[in-house]
């Protein structure tokens, strides 16, 4: 009878695999300018763009963030003026960004790798205010030194 009260908790034992964990896709690279102005604002056209906008979360306890990386190239002159301009809205601090193997190779070229192995490009970390756009309003860019390179980080809360 010892037995029969140990079975009767025991359940029967499915032979069906679980369903597989979703994997994320990679969120795709973009490199055109028309379709970066309609997520966030340039204050100057650019000669160049490579972005990536990123789903955070799943959406599951409410509506997803959104997070957007992007790499602009400018004419010098142009990458100055709007240094000049961010300098104004707010001070310059150092920053750093992790480098993705999408960045332009002059950007590969001047990252540092850091004690934990991970590379980073570094640079003067400014308000994100004259590219923050829509829902993106949070973040920074980072203007790389010594290149015409202004890397934008926007995220949604």
């Amino acid at each position: 009878m010892g037995a029969l009260l140990l079975c009767t908790g025991c359940r029967p034992v499915s032979k069906t695999p679980p369903p597989p964990m979703a994997i994320p896709t990679p969120a795709p690279i973009h490199t055109d300018i028309a379709g970066l102005k309609r997520a966030i604002a340039l204050p100057r056209p650019p000669i160049a763009v490579v972005w990536q906008q990123t789903q955070v979360g799943d959406g599951s306890m409410g509506p997803s963030d959104s997070q957007l990386l992007a790499v602009l190239q400018y004419a010098p002159a142009e990458a100055d003026k709007i240094d000049q301009l961010a300098r104004k809205r707010g001070k310059a601090q150092k920053g750093e960004v992790e480098l993705r193997s999408w960045f332009p190779a002059p950007l590969r070229q001047k990252a540092v790798r850091l004690g934990d192995g991970r590379l980073v490009l570094r640079g003067d970390k400014l308000t994100p205010d004259d590219f923050a756009h829509l829902s993106l309003q949070n973040g920074f860019v980072l203007r790389v030194p010594n290149t015409p390179y202004i890397v934008v980080s926007l995220f949604t809360t």
